[in-house]
C-alpha cells in the first residue's frame, strides 16, 4: 500500500473529523463487512464515471426494464437533458426543464445519430449505456474546463429550479443499497455492532501501517527522509498538470518545503503538545467519526445508513465513545493523525517525508505523491464560499462536497494526463530516482485511492451540469449547485 494514498487538512471538518479543519487525502484502507479485523483490502482505484452506472434512479433504464419517452417528466428527464447539454447538444428554448418534449426528442435523436445507435428519441437501454461509455472518457468534463471564459464566467451555466436544487442537494448523500431503501431504526443495534467491528479493524490496520511501522524512522532523518527537492518536484508536477486543466478557473502558488509543503508528522506533534486533554479527546472523536464516514462505507451501505443522520448518530454515539474512553485510546487516534499521509489546509499541503529502501520503490513513491498532490492542490483551489456552504450542510453532504468533488476533479485531471502523456514530467517527478528506462506507472499501479463519495459528486453534476459545478467549486457560485 502506498505511503501517500490516504485522507487531506479543509476549512470545515467532516463531522468534526479533524479539529484543525484539515481536508484529508483519499483513504488507503476499508474493511469489508465480511472480513475479519485487520485483514481488509485497499480502496478501489477505478476512475470510471459514476454518472449513470449505479445511479438508483436510472437502474431500470440501464437494465432494460424501463424507458423514458416523450411526455415524461421529473428528475430522470433532468438527468437526460443535462447530459445532452453537457455533451454540447442544445435545448435552446426550454433547456433543462424536466419535461420530455419535442425539443428533447430532437436533441436526443441527434445524439443517437452521432453515436450510431437507433434513433428512437427514447431514453432507453442502448442510449444510457452509450452515455455511460461517453462519460467514462470524461471528455465532456475536460472540454467544459477548456471552454471556460474568464471574461464571461457564467456562460453556459443555468439557474436551477426549486425542485432541481432540492434534488441536487439530496444527491450529495450516499445512495441506499436500492431505490427507496432506508435505514431501519430496528437495525440500530446491529448497525452499531457492525461499525464497531469494522472500526476496530480499520484502526488496528492503520495504526500499524501509518504509525507503528514509521515512528522509529523519524530518529534518522538523513537516512529515512526524502530531500526537499524531490518532494517539491513531485508536488509541483501535480500542480502543473492541474493548472493545465483548471488554471483559468483558479490557480495557486508553487509548492516549497517549509512554506506551503509541511512535514505532517512534525506539525501534528507540535499541535498535540499544545492541546489540553479535553481538546485531544475532541480531536480523537473527530477522527473516529471521519473513519466511520470514509473507511466504513461497506457497512453504511449494507444498512442504508448515513452516519450523521439523527437515528444513526444516536446508535453510533456509544460506539464512538468506546474508542476514546481512555487516554491510551485517545492517543491511538492522535497517532493516526500524526502518521496520516496527506492533508491540506488554507493552501498548505502536509505530507510524510519517509523514503523507501530501494530506488524503484522511491521512484513509485514520488509518482504516488504526484497523483496525491493533484488531489491536495485541487483542495486548495476550492473557494472559501464553497467550503462555507459545505460546512453549513455538514455530515455526509459536507463529505461529498469536500472530498467527493475534489476526487471528481482529480479524476478529470488524471484522464487528461494518463501515464502515456507524462514523459516530459518524468525527471521532475522522479528527482534523484529518475530512471529513463522505466515506464511511468499508471495510477492503478500505485494504489492511489479515491473516495467513494466521488460517485455522489458526479451524480450531483448530472443534475446541475458541469459548468454550474465548476463555477460553484472554484469560484464560490454555490447557488448554481443548489445552495438556497
Amino acid at each position: 500500500m502506498s505511503e501517500f494514498a490516504t485522507p487531506s487538512k479543509v476549512v470545515a471538518p467532516v463531522q468534526q473529523q479533524v479539529q484543525q479543519g484539515r481536508s484529508l487525502a483519499p483513504p488507503p484502507f476499508q474493511l469489508k463487512t465480511e472480513e475479519k479485523e485487520g485483514h481488509g483490502p485497499e480502496i478501489e482505484t477505478k476512475d470510471n464515471s459514476a454518472r449513470f452506472d449505479g445511479d438508483n434512479a436510472l437502474k431500470k433504464i440501464m437494465g432494460g426494464t424501463e424507458t423514458i419517452k416523450k411526455g415524461a417528466s421529473g428528475i430522470k428527464v433532468v438527468k437526460l437533458q443535462q447530459a445532452l447539454i453537457d455533451m454540447g447538444y442544445k435545448l435552446p428554448i426550454f433547456g433543462v426543464d424536466g419535461d420530455f418534449g419535442d425539443e428533447t426528442v430532437a436533441a436526443l435523436k441527434l445524439f443517437q445519430h452521432d453515436a450510431k445507435i437507433a434513433e428512437t428519441g427514447v431514453f432507453d437501454q442502448a442510449t444510457i449505456q452509450t452515455l455511460d461509455k461517453r462519460f467514462d472518457t470524461r471528455k465532456d468534463y475536460l472540454e467544459a474546463a477548456a471552454d471556460f471564459d474568464s471574461k464571461d464566467p457564467t456562460k453556459s451555466t443555468r439557474t436551477l429550479t426549486a425542485d432541481q436544487r432540492k434534488a441536487a442537494v439530496n444527491a450529495l448523500k450516499p445512495q441506499p443499497s436500492a431505490a427507496g431503501a432506508k435505514f431501519d431504526p430496528k437495525d440500530s443495534s446491529k448497525y452499531a455492532a457492525a461499525i464497531k467491528v469494522a472500526l476496530g479493524g480499520v484502526i488496528s490496520h492503520l495504526h500499524k501501517e501509518l504509525y507503528e511501522d514509521k515512528v522509529d524512522l523519524r530518529k534518522d532523518p538523513a537516512k529515512n527522509f526524502h530531500k526537499d527537492s524531490n518532494l517539491q518536484g513531485a508536488a509541483n508536477a501535480g500542480k502543473e498538470v492541474t493548472d493545465k486543466v483548471y488554471g483559468d478557473l483558479a490557480k495557486g502558488p508553487e509548492f516549497k518545503m517549509g512554506v506551503n509543503l509541511i512535514d505532517q508528522w512534525d506539525d501534528e506533534e507540535k499541535i498535540d503538545a499544545g492541546m489540553s486533554p479535553a481538546a485531544k479527546k475532541t480531536k480523537a472523536k473527530g477522527k473516529v467519526e471521519y473513519l466511520i464516514d470514509a473507511n466504513c462505507v461497506a457497512v453504511n451501505k449494507k444498512f442504508n445508513a448515513t452516519p450523521s443522520d439523527a437515528v444513526e448518530a444516536k446508535a453510533l454515539a456509544p460506539v464512538i465513545a468506546s474508542f476514546i474512553d481512555t487516554s491510551p485510546k485517545v492517543q491511538i487516534m492522535l497517532d493516526l493523525e500524526t502518521g496520516w499521509e496527506g492533508a491540506q489546509l488554507n493552501g498548505i499541503q502536509y505530507l510524510q517525508r519517509f523514503k523507501d529502501s530501494s530506488k524503484e520503490a522511491n521512484r513509485k513513491r514520488l509518482w504516488t505523491l504526484f497523483h496525491v498532490s493533484i488531489h491536495e492542490y485541487i483542495h486548495t483551489l476550492a473557494h472559501a464560499d464553497y467550503n462555507a456552504w459545505a460546512e453549513k450542510l455538514g455530515g455526509a453532504k459536507q463529505h461529498t462536497l469536500v472530498e467527493g468533488f475534489c476526487d471528481f476533479y482529480t479524476m478529470n485531471v488524471r484522464a487528461k494526463f494518463p501515464a502515456s502523456t507524462l514523459k516530459s514530467l518524468k525527471a521532475k517527478v522522479e528527482g534523484d530516482f529518475f530512471d529513463a528506462k522505466k515506464d511511468i506507472p499508471g495510477v492503478n499501479d500505485l494504489d492511489v485511492g479515491v473516495y467513494s463519495s466521488n460517485a455522489e459528486a458526479e451524480r450531483m453534476v448530472g443534475i446541475v451540469g458541469i459548468n454550474n459545478a465548476q463555477l460553484g467549486y472554484f469560484q464560490g457560485k454555490t447557488k448554481l449547485m443548489g445552495d438556497a
